[in-house]
């Protein structure tokens, strides 16, 4: 695996030539929809996936998630379209490329060592909340207890059933006793290896080598975040 550190500025941008508001008109009861049609140049094609979604990083901690319209012309040149609104984005602009999985963890990653908090994970009390499918599938789904939120009908809480979180970026287990870091101000977390790795270099390299990235252990335990 390549350990090279890899920037923001080092990733594949989409050079912005023009915005355009592009209404979708209201259907089978959907209401009018605004994207944003964004034309411009991919200044590398060798890395970005343009028969996928994915997300362009943009100024202020935004990220603006889409679709290319079209296949690459001429000169790398490009059309992305996004329903979130591209402030704060103008003509000339560079909007790194961030695939399709991991663009908040980049804009987490981006906030620095100072906005996350050393911890060691401790086991707590679950909410399960049963639902049956329309082919009578049953299943239930656990959230973490908070105190003073009020339980849904039919809920029950389970003891120390929320016994474990995911790494953002790898997603392993963080398991009862294992030390890892929250953000301070996000629901979010990292695994020592990931913020060893990635937060304290502030390497981004985990965008676009997806396929080359630590994968989760094996695990037959429930799930219970998706």
């Amino acid at each position: 695996m390549s350990k090279a550190i890899i920037k923001r500025e080092d990733l594949p941008y989409l050079e912005v030539d023009s915005i355009h508001e592009v209404l979708i008109p209201a259907k089978d009861g959907q209401p009018e929809q605004k994207l944003w049609r964004l034309r411009g140049t991919i200044s590398d094609l060798r890395i970005v996936d343009t028969t996928s979604w994915c997300a362009l990083l943009g100024p202020n901690r935004n990220c603006l998630y889409g679709d290319w319209v079209a296949p690459p012309g001429s000169g790398h040149k490009v059309q992305f379209e996004t329903g979130n609104e591209p402030n704060d984005v103008f003509t000339g602009t560079q909007l790194p490329y961030a695939g399709n999985l991991y663009a908040r963890a980049a804009i987490l990653v981006g906030d620095g060592p100072e906005a996350w908090q050393e911890l060691i994970f401790e086991s707590s009390d679950a909410v399960a909340t049963r639902f049956v499918d329309e082919d009578g599938k049953a299943w239930r789904q656990l959230t973490e207890s908070k105190e003073g939120r009020p339980l849904e009908p039919e809920a029950e809480i389970l003891p120390d059933a929320w016994d474990h979180e995911h790494c953002l970026i790898c997603n392993a287990h963080i398991d009862p006793d294992d030390r890892f870091y929250r953000h301070q101000y996000e629901n979010e977390f990292l695994c020592v290896a990931c913020y060893e790795r990635y937060l304290v270099t502030g390497d981004l390299s985990f965008l676009i080598k997806i396929d080359e990235g630590p994968q989760p252990p094996e695990t037959t335990s429930e799930a219970h975040r998706n």
